[in-house]
């Protein structure tokens, strides 16, 4: 599970990355709108990734 949230943190990392480089709106600006909802849907990965991980351990706080 580390592993899986790690990398979807790396791929927003990326993703933000390029949205803060003014030269990806310079030379790649029919790509922004893609990039935007790509990095929406990792954040949106990375938020269900730490929650099923938050699941994992409550059951495995109650099984002792």
């Amino acid at each position: 599970m580390e592993s899986a949230i790690a990398k979807a943190e790396a791929r927003v990392a990326e993703l933000d990355s390029q949205l803060n480089d003014p030269k990806f709106y310079a030379e790649r600006s029919k790509e922004v709108s893609k990039v935007i909802a790509d990095l929406e849907q990792q954040r949106a990965e990375v938020a269900r990734l730490y929650h099923r991980w938050e699941e994992l351990e409550q059951i495995r706080s109650e099984q002792g």
